[in-house]
């Protein structure tokens, strides 16, 4: 977490672990997401784990992990909307 650049005012960076089956043949796809992992800038252990539910399609399988910052206030997690606050990525 130390080399995570929080946007100004972030508390929070909230993981999501996403499986997607795309049908290439039929163009038919369903994306699966597991619930959001949220991690303060004092999250300090090495690993940890996340699950999600296969997709009811078949097809190539696609592993993508959302992130996005967000600012606690009182327990209620409030989405950071710039252009640096969310991103994806392809893990395979």
């Amino acid at each position: 977490m130390k080399n995570v650049q929080f946007p100004a005012g972030a508390t929070h960076l909230a993981l999501t672990l996403g499986l997607l089956h795309f049908d290439f043949s039929t163009l038919e796809y369903r994306l699966k997401s597991s619930t959001p992992l949220y991690l303060d800038k004092s999250y300090s252990p090495n690993s940890f784990e996340m699950q999600v539910d296969l997709p009811d399609v078949a097809g190539t399988a696609i592993a993508v992990l959302g992130l996005k910052f967000y600012q606690e206030v009182q327990g209620t997690y409030y989405l950071f909307r710039s252009a640096n606050a969310v991103g994806v990525a392809n893990l395979g």
